[in-house]
């Protein structure tokens, strides 16, 4: 579902490629931030701002860690004196009501993720449960985080699908703090998480990522040229013919004899690779983008047979999807003018 604020976001990504998009990701220095086309949101949580900058597998629990030692450890002894035994029903039953005392602590969310990252299904759940009924910001964004990141599938779909309820009971607003982490993972190059953060785009129904999809369907970066000089390497498809280049005569008493000098000479194809590039087309980026794109112009986007062209991709954005979302807005606004007639 595409919002207002959603569209006319396109309108100013619009503004700001162009007729033919530029290389969002391939100008930018590793490691740095992408240049994203998403405004960054008044408010990330800390942990996730830790993790995003640092790219390291637990930094984003680090700071949490490290602040709120005492949480941590309120935490753990929660599981050790309620969570022990699954057969005790009636101390669970406790430690679940009490698990969801934390929902009004945002500090609190990552310690709970690892805390119980290996507890059983019903545990985990509740913890998701009670992020997806705060309805804030930080609650959203750790929901995203495990579908993004976790390494558990099953623990992914389960917060995939509270947040995709979430935003469904919104009226399918998306906090921008989901919005930006996703198009910063999808423009990241990190092969770990573009294909999740395209299917989660998807799901979510995010229009203003469309050009972070677009970017992100192929992969890979130039190699910055052969700077020691030479072949990087060489292939050859051909025979070696040998053949006498040379002979010399041996004399001795009533005899005669030769030494001969055998040499090789090489025929057939020499391929010489000077320098070269990986290009990565990624499927996984292209069918969510096909799907999130038919959605918001109302045709199958798979009959305009866009391929892998970027230049026709970001014709196909700037002439058709934009048009048709601000088109979209000026209808809503037309449907929802307030009436004005005397009582």
């Amino acid at each position: 579902m595409a919002t207002r604020s959603g569209s006319m976001a396109l309108v100013l990504c619009a503004m700001l490629i162009g007729g033919a998009g530029p290389s969002l990701a391939q100008t930018r220095t590793p490691g740095t931030m992408p240049d994203l086309l998403v405004p960054e949101p008044e408010h990330l949580p800390d942990w996730i701002v830790l993790e995003l900058h640092k790219n390291r597998g637990e930094a984003r629990r680090l700071a949490a860690r490290l602040e709120h030692r005492a949480l941590e450890k309120e935490i753990r002894r929660l599981r050790f004196d309620f969570f022990r035994s699954p057969n005790h029903t009636e101390l669970r039953q406790i430690g679940l009501h009490k698990l969801r005392a934390y929902g009004d602590r945002p500090e609190a969310y990552p310690i709970l993720i690892d805390v119980f990252r290996r507890s059983d299904n019903e545990v985990r759940s509740a913890i998701l449960d009670t992020l997806m009924e705060q309805r804030t910001s930080d609650a959203d964004a750790t929901l995203l985080w495990v579908a993004l990141h976790d390494r558990d599938p099953w623990l992914r779909t389960q917060a995939e699908n509270r947040l995709k309820r979430r935003v469904d009971e919104d009226e399918g607003r998306v906090d921008p703090a989901v919005t930006w982490i996703l198009a910063w993972r999808l423009l990241e190059e990190d092969e770990r998480y573009v294909g999740r953060a395209a299917s989660l785009a998807d799901s979510l129904s995010i229009v203003q990522l469309i050009p972070h999809l677009i970017e992100a369907q192929v992969g890979g970066q130039p190699a910055a040229g052969n700077q020691q000089g030479g072949d990087k390497a060489w292939i050859m498809v051909g025979r070696q013919v040998g053949f006498v280049s040379d002979l010399q005569p041996v004399v001795a008493d009533s005899a005669v004899a030769f030494d001969p000098t055998l040499s090789v000479v090489n025929e057939g194809v020499l391929l010489r690779v000077q320098d070269g590039f990986v290009t990565t087309y990624r499927t996984e980026v292209q069918v969510p983008l096909l799907r999130l794109g038919s959605r918001a112009v109302g045709y199958d986007l798979a009959q305009r047979n866009l391929g892998w062209d970027d230049a026709k991709w970001w014709d196909w954005y700037s002439s058709e999807l934009v048009p048709a979302l601000a088109a979209r807005d000026g209808g809503d606004d037309a449907d929802q003018e307030p009436a004005t007639g005397g009582g």
